[in-house]
């Protein structure tokens, strides 16, 4: 049997969902010969597995079986029964088993099952892997790919333990494909949607950041296959209905942000002549089967599925609250264990938990839907989001590892780096600069202060600055002041279908003379679509146009960051209030 190094579980798993209770993973030949097993029993079950095969009934059987009250005798341990679920496609050679001990209930046997096949069916595409022989010996191509991924991706925070226990971790799960001479394969957790903030983001639509962000991702492809010939696939797991109930966030927004992520992606791969190499998938592709197509419509009603607390109102869709429900259910972890780590003062979940809490008092304070109450009343429901949010990235990140067992896991969440998740950055750091005020334009590199989120193209905006070549990443509020205290000027590049690329902000400095006349004036809106931005946040690009001398690249590039020193702290104290399209004009 080969097995796969597994990493430490984060927030302790000490309930009742199907997470808790798994007892194995593995692929097993016809005659009942175990090939692999995953997660973190894999010893167990190898010892044991001469008492599960005399209870396999090795006759062949159509795709998928149920077989119940397996007894597990461990020496060391009580004998445990579990329900064992297999399933096999016709034309392959292995089959892929769970091993479950029982719940408490009959609705819980009805949603084992509904689960269970939906995971054996991840695992079983995987089946070219499970049955690849390690045939290559030659370690220094993973070498080379776990430098390339460091030099290229990943991100070190200041107590990384990539040096001490990292880096071997990552070469052990590359080596796992390099040896075999397959494609390998790495999972990211990522682009969920644009944050409802409207001093974060300029719209609700991916724009040029996702843009930047997948190209990255295509560009470091390109690169590992020219070391690696079979290369790499990446899939993006969007999270976005995972949280979005949270966050204020419609549900069909998330779909209509997918449906353009999907697009733009497309058209990226098509250019870049790299089809496949970046897929996606969501919390509605992994359920994608509705109960009935598996378990027939009268055991799918028996299910009893948890009932959601939402704190603010938005526009639930009930496919999709289905899915919340079926994560919670299979991969939530027990909550008292987690207010017992919280008041434990857990270091690792009190600082997630304070990250989010902080997170959602900012974005709070802004969303329409919390407009009519207090500081102290925002403050209290960004405490109860910030503890569900931890229970269902916790349940998510379960839900990952089951799901996909041998992917790299990537991450846009700082991490010590030691396994089995790696934090990356997005953006070319050759290419781009992320800053808090304009002022930090001269600076060559800054390291971001967010370690919840090293920064994304969902809670950001991206522009341009004429005699620049670099891009920026800021908060839309640093373009929003800027512009109202007429440092800037802003027009919002549309984006390009055809041509694959996102939207963007192209600001100049206004060149102030006596004989400057401002002559028109007109409204180029960023791409802000039906949606809480809609209703609270100004048009954050309207645009003028002035009648002046020609004034070189750099001439203007060295005024922005004089005029913006001179007016950053008269900024300082003013609050940015909502305005109606005419009121965000810039005067003359």
């Amino acid at each position: 049997m080969q097995s796969l190094p597994i990493g430490p579980k984060g927030i302790a798993n000490m309930g009742d969902c199907i997470y808790d209770r798994l007892a194995a993973i593995y692929s097993r030949t016809h005659q009942g010969d175990l090939i692999q097993c995953f997660g973190g029993n894999e010893h167990s079950v190898h010892s044991i597995w001469s008492v599960i095969k005399p209870q396999l009934n090795l006759q062949e059987f159509n795709s998928y079986r149920m077989l119940p009250n397996i007894a597990l005798d461990e020496p060391t341990s009580p004998s445990q029964l579990v329900n064992i679920h297999e399933f096999h496609q016709p034309v392959s050679s292995v089959i892929i088993g769970v091993a479950i001990s029982l719940g408490s209930g009959l609705s819980d046997s009805y949603f084992d099952e509904f689960f269970c096949f939906l995971l054996l069916q991840q695992i079983a595409r995987l089946s070219n892997t499970l049955v690849a022989k390690q045939a290559i010996k030659n370690s220094s191509v993973a070498k080379e790919v776990v430098d390339l991924l460091n030099d290229e991706l990943l991100v070190h925070p200041s107590n990384s333990q990539w040096n001490t226990v990292g880096r071997e971790y990552l070469l052990q799960r590359v080596s796992f494909f390099t040896s075999r001479g397959l494609t390998i394969e790495m999972c990211l957790p990522a682009f969920p949607c644009k944050s409802s903030n409207p001093n974060k983001v300029a719209g609700a639509l991916p724009d040029r950041g996702e843009e930047l962000a997948l190209r990255r991702l295509y560009s470091v492809s390109r690169r590992l296959k020219s070391i690696y010939e079979p290369g790499v696939r990446i899939c993006i797991i969007s999270d976005g209905h995972v949280f979005s109930d949270c966050i204020g966030v419609d549900d069909d927004q998330v779909d209509e942000y997918g449906l353009r992520l999907h697009e733009l992606n497309e058209a990226i791969a098509t250019q870049e002549e790299q089809p496949g190499e970046v897929t996606f998938q969501s919390l509605k592709d992994i359920f994608h089967s509705a109960p009935k197509d598996v378990l027939g419509e009268t055991r799918a009603c028996q299910i009893e599925l948890p009932t959601l607390e939402h704190f603010l109102d938005t526009n639930i869709s009930t496919e999709t609250e289905f899915c919340r429900q079926s994560l919670t259910l299979a991969c939530q972890p027990d909550r008292n264990s987690l207010r017992s780590q919280i008041k434990g003062q857990d270091s690792a979940i009190v600082s997630l938990y304070r990250g989010f809490s902080r997170f959602m008092l900012e974005d709070l304070a802004l969303h329409p839907r919390s407009q009519a109450i207090s500081r102290s009343q925002r403050k209290k429901i960004a405490e109860k989001i910030s503890f569900e949010m931890l229970l269902r990235n916790q349940a998510y990140s379960n839900l990952v590892e089951l799901f996909f067992p041998m992917h790299v896991r990537l991450s846009i969440h700082a991490h010590v780096n030691s396994g089995p998740k790696f934090g990356i950055s997005l953006f070319d750091r050759s290419k781009t600069r992320v800053i808090e005020n304009l002022d930090d334009l001269s600076i060559i590199a800054k390291p971001s202060h967010d370690l919840l989120h090293i920064p994304t193209p969902w809670h950001n905006c991206v522009f341009q600055v004429s005699g620049s070549d670099f891009t920026y990443i800021a908060k839309s509020k640093v373009i929003h002041e800027a512009r109202l205290s007429n440092i800037i000027q802003a027009d919002w590049v549309m984006h390009d279908r055809e041509g694959a690329t996102g939207g963007y902000f192209q600001i100049d400095a206004p060149v102030h003379t006596e004989t400057s006349q401002i002559t028109t004036m007109s409204t180029a809106k960023s791409p802000i679509v039906s949606s809480v931005l809609e209703k609270t946040s100004p048009t954050v690009a309207d645009v003028t146009e002035t009648k002046t001398s020609k004034t070189s690249r750099n001439a203007l590039f060295r005024g922005i960051k004089r005029l913006f020193r001179y007016r950053i702290r008269g900024l300082q104290s003013r609050t940015l209030h909502p305005h109606t399209p005419g009121e965000m004009g810039l005067k003359s």
